[in-house]
């Protein structure tokens, strides 16, 4: 092999690689196969011919193809992606699969990958491991958009969509399934409000990033579209008069966590303006903090008892919040047929008040306050701290029934992301009874927590 040899192939590669750039095809398409014909074998001119054959749906030329030029490029990825669709195309499910397995086992961690892999199972027969492939190449890419990452790989958008709906046909099986059993153990627990949710849930996979990132809540807000079976008044809320019984222990028992000895219980950050916002935390998607302060550790297990609404990781969520003189702040509501927030100001100085000059958007029930509206304003225009305690609860025409069963599909959709989550290609060597108990022991550890 002479050098001038070498520069003939070089000169010829730069020729295609312009027609290309060019756009015209047929001719880079002409001259590939003419070097070819002439026995001159390169890995970018094969690789284009396979792509091309690909395009041209002839999957068995498009195998070979691919397969000569990884052996003179074995390491190159996207011919042996390309290699995994041709057998796929090709109808070697089996091959494909393996090709796609390797690729992701050897740290290829792609959205892209998952999704053909998800294609090659479900073509084989293998519905739920083709949706556990799916949902993975969804978790990965919601990732990677938070991060601001790019693989320099743009996920086929045919194979995502046929990915959604394989995610869906899954979730909604395991949803119709939980709501049968909930159903014949607690009747009349799956209301509309239920099935409606379990419904849109299933409808966008999507959207259980959210759950994925203990953002829980953000699940129950499509619902706003349906009215309040009932309306907003004290009686509504039958905690909130056990809660007034107990305003001066709250304003007692908070006062410990305002001592300057204990400021550091409480977090700074900023609201949606800017603002700083000084709150303490009680009690975080329903679990309670530890404070190691016998008056405040008694008052959130007194908060949890009261309210009694834990649906999984969601409910209740309760934190008191400090407006420090001369500041206003803005914060986020939960205002949906599901949940609701209010607020109980305990501390309240003249000069502080909820909405603002135009719009004092309130809703008064007994002492506390239920916000109209997606977010929450507070003015201090006094000389002192403002303190109130700001709680996302269940709206109160929420039976226990409905709760009990929202935390069922609560906890059938955390299950499946951590099963998700941990899914690797080597999985599927699993034998059927060694994944159901890999699946029994997921299920048994977050029922626990």
């Amino acid at each position: 092999m002479t050098d001038s040899w070498k520069q003939s192939i070089q000169d010829q590669v730069k020729i295609i690689n312009d027609l290309i750039l060019q756009g015209n095809r047929s001719d880079a398409v002409q001259q590939a196969t003419t070097l070819l014909n002439r026995g001159d074998r390169h890995p970018f001119v094969l690789s284009f011919l396979a792509h091309e054959s690909l395009l041209q749906r002839d999957f068995p030329e498009a195998v070979l193809l691919s397969e000569e030029a990884l052996q003179l490029s074995p390491d190159h990825l996207s011919l042996k992606r390309n290699l995994g669709i041709a057998l796929l195309e090709n109808g070697q499910n089996s091959r494909a699969i393996e090709t796609f397995s390797r690729l992701i086992n050897a740290g290829h961690e792609i959205p892209d990958l998952y999704y053909c892999l998800g294609s090659a199972l479900r073509r084989s027969g293998e519905d739920y491991w083709s949706a556990v492939s799916f949902q993975k190449g969804v978790l990965i890419e919601q990732s990677e958009q938070r991060l601001g990452l790019a693989t320099g790989t743009v996920p086929d958008q045919v194979l995502r969509h046929e990915g959604l709906q394989r995610v869906e046909a899954q979730l909604r099986r395991q949803l119709d399934q939980l709501i049968v059993r909930t159903e014949r153990k607690t009747p009349n627990s799956i209301t509309e409000r239920v099935r409606r949710l379990s419904e849109h849930l299933c409808q966008d996979p999507s959207s259980l990033d959210a759950l994925n990132l203990g953002r829980t809540a953000s699940l129950l807000i499509f619902l706003e579209t349906l009215d309040w079976a009932v309306p907003l008044s004290r009686t509504s809320f039958s905690w909130l008069i056990q809660l007034e019984h107990r305003f001066m222990d709250l304003i007692e028992q908070i006062s410990e966590l305002l001592l300057p000895d204990n400021r550091h219980h409480w977090v700074e950050t900023e609201d949606q303006n800017g603002s700083d916002v000084v709150q303490c935390p009680l009690i975080v998607h329903g679990s309670k903090r530890r404070f190691n302060l016998p008056s405040v550790d008694a008052l959130i297990n007194q908060l949890q008892t009261i309210l009694g609404q834990r649906i999984s990781s969601l409910l209740p969520q309760v934190a008191i919040i400090r407006i420090l003189p001369g500041t206003s702040l803005e914060q986020p509501l939960v205002n949906t047929p599901m949940m609701v927030s209010v607020v109980l100001p305990l501390f309240w100085p003249d000069g502080c008040q909820i909405g603002s000059d135009s719009q004092p958007y309130v809703q008064l029930v007994g002492r506390l306050i239920v916000p109209a509206g997606e977010s929450l304003e507070i003015r201090n225009q006094s000389g002192r701290d403002a303190v109130c305690l700001f709680l996302n609860v269940a709206h109160p025409d929420v039976s226990d029934a409905e709760r009990r069963a929202l935390n069922a599909i609560v906890l059938e959709l955390s299950s499946w992301l951590k099963l998700c989550e941990s899914f690797s290609p080597s999985d599927l060597s699993l034998s059927c009874s060694a994944w159901l108990r890999a699946c029994r022991r997921s299920h048994d550890l977050l029922r626990k927590t």
